[in-house]
């Protein structure tokens, strides 16, 4: 009878402590789903994809829904879908801001599961910084305010009067035309799931989310759950999109899109590090290992050490350095990285979608399963990249052909 009972114990232990149950071994797999199909002229598009996990399991993703063009500017709107069933369907499309016919971007979440609240930022109009969550896990939301004041310095909004120069014919549909108009977009922030909140070090519970000015990339936090917001120094210069993670000794790094293309090939990305929770950064330095033709780009937390499991983290994005006449943005190869030396090295790579491919935005599911929403085109055979929006749901031992378990096994 004793042994039944200690026997009984040790397999509720194992279901129950996360330490075990994230490292169990299980079959390879990999399910793609297709979430915004390809419109007749790309009217509508859906772009700049970031995507969570709620305290409740569902999954949500955020999009720019372009309506007459797939150029950067025009009327654009935000839009939100959810999946209760681990991404294999979404859920009809939910409006969350629209207006005037003005063009809104970039959105961009934190998830601040303390509080249970999921942010969502964007650009309102290209000009104006603005904030909007939700404490029920997307049915219902605040008001979009306006955060723009607390985050920018005044100085800011006159560069040359490039902050007026984005707005372009709606019904446009050609990037060559909206390129060859020459309009600059002074400001930016993530996109993506990028936001992050601090979970150990003096500035414990720090809200922090990526931000981009002209060339120059900083963070705005909050220290007061969301209340107030402030902008602080240059993380990173002559960059563009930016990711947040916090690394497991508590530093925090931004990994950035390189702004520097003067060089359409052999790009790597822009990284730095903050000791002291993004009040002041070091210096910036190129990661080798994670090539790219300037793109947006995700990275994430799979696991940690304190956690019980190991530390690795996840990167995502068209893994590719080299621009041709077949594919003149270079964005090809959508990939999933593995680092389990917080973002040193790494060794492991796994495709997951070899044509064309572009901005992406990685979550962890309740299961530690790993979910991917990106962008490709509508077949192998377009150039074009922006066609239509997928997820992706793996586990760890399809991204490692079942080579972590037993990296992890060994060593116990």
């Amino acid at each position: 009878m004793t042994k039944l009972f200690l026997c009984l114990t040790y397999a509720l232990i194992f279901i129950c402590h996360p330490s075990f149950a994230q490292e169990k071994s299980e079959k390879p797999f990999i399910k793609q789903t297709l979430v915004f199909p390809f419109a007749e002229k790309n009217k509508p598009n859906y772009r700049i994809p970031a995507i969570v996990s709620t305290s409740n399991g569902n999954l949500l993703i955020f999009a720019e829904k372009r309506r007459k063009s797939v150029a950067d500017v025009g009327y654009t709107d935000i839009i939100m879908t959810r999946s209760t069933d681990n991404g294999a369907t979404w859920e009809k499309e939910v409006l969350l801001f629209s207006g005037n016919n003005e063009s809104h971007a970039d959105p961009t979440t934190l998830v601040d599961r303390i509080n249970k609240k999921v942010y969502l930022f964007f650009l309102r109009d290209k000009k104006q910084f603005y904030m909007m969550y939700t404490m029920d896990n997307g049915k219902s939301w605040s008001t979009p305010k306006s955060i723009h004041n607390e985050v920018t310095m005044p100085e800011w909004d006159s560069y040359n009067g490039s902050i007026n120069k984005v707005n372009s014919p709606p019904d446009s549909i050609s990037k060559a035309e909206d390129w060859k108009r020459n309009w600059q977009q002074s400001y930016g922030i993530g996109p993506g799931n990028s936001g992050i909140r601090l979970t150990t070090g003096k500035r414990n519970g720090r809200l922090i989310v990526p931000i981009r000015r002209k060339n120059a990339t900083h963070v705005v936090y909050s220290d007061d759950n969301g209340t107030s917001w402030q902008v602080g120094p240059v993380a990173v210069e002559r960059a563009s999109e930016a990711q947040l993670i916090e690394l497991a000794n508590g530093d925090v790094m931004i990994n950035a899109r390189n702004g520097n293309t003067t060089d359409s090939t052999n790009i790597k990305r822009i990284v730095n590090i903050s000791l002291d929770g993004g009040d002041t950064w070091g210096k910036s330095y190129l990661d080798n290992n994670l090539e790219e033709t300037s793109c947006n780009a995700a990275i994430i937390r799979l696991s940690s050490i304190k956690d019980g499991g190991q530390n690795r983290l996840l990167f995502s994005n068209p893994k590719n350095n080299v621009r041709t006449a077949k594919h003149p943005y270079g964005r090809i190869n959508m990939s999933v990285r593995l680092s389990y030396d917080e973002g040193k090295s790494w060794p492991i790579n796994k495709t997951i979608y070899p044509y064309t491919s572009s901005y992406s935005s990685l979550v962890v599911l309740d299961d530690q399963t790993i979910g991917i929403v990106y962008e490709r085109g509508k077949d192998a055979k377009t150039p074009y990249y922006w066609d239509e929006l997928w997820f992706a749901r793996f586990n760890i031992e399809w991204l490692t052909d079942s080579e972590d378990f037993r990296k992890k096994s060994s060593t116990n």
